[in-house]
């Protein structure tokens, strides 16, 4: 998609932010993925505290 827009209207700009934005959304849907796992499990991921990040029932 973004060399399709590079190559219409020339705008690698646009094209870089959007290819940042893409992959900043899926780098943070993969994270949500992980902590929602281990919330519904009830324990913290490894290395996380649970007494800092309300994980602790």
């Amino acid at each position: 998609m973004t060399d399709a827009l590079v190559g219409l209207f020339g705008l690698q700009g646009l094209a870089n932010a959007l290819g940042f934005t893409l992959q900043t959304a899926a780098i943070c849907g993969v994270l949500w993925l992980i902590f929602s796992y281990f919330r519904s499990r009830g324990t913290p991921p490894p290395g996380i505290e649970a007494h800092r990040h309300g994980l602790a029932r």
